[in-house]
């Protein structure tokens, strides 16, 4: 678990802008492990994010991905 000092030297590194830390934080959630990481930068999966548009560019496209599975999951239930 991250230390309340190490949460604010990663905000402070981030511009300060908590959407920019928490997406950045949520990226690093899915590439736990720093292989994954280089694998998902070669194939442009994983993104710099820089600024508060990315990130919330970022977070919404990840939660609309994540609503269009559980959509078509139970679509597909239903058919069955």
């Amino acid at each position: 678990m991250l230390k309340t000092q190490d949460m604010l030297n990663a905000k402070s590194l981030l511009s300060g802008e908590q959407d920019v830390v928490f997406a950045v934080m949520l990226q690093n959630c899915l590439q736990p492990k720093n292989s994954n990481r280089t694998d998902a930068i070669k194939s442009g999966a994983y993104k710099e994010l820089r600024t508060s548009e990315e990130a919330l560019a970022f977070i919404n496209s990840l939660i609309s991905q994540h609503f269009k599975n559980d959509l078509l999951s139970v679509e597909t239930s239903c058919k069955n």
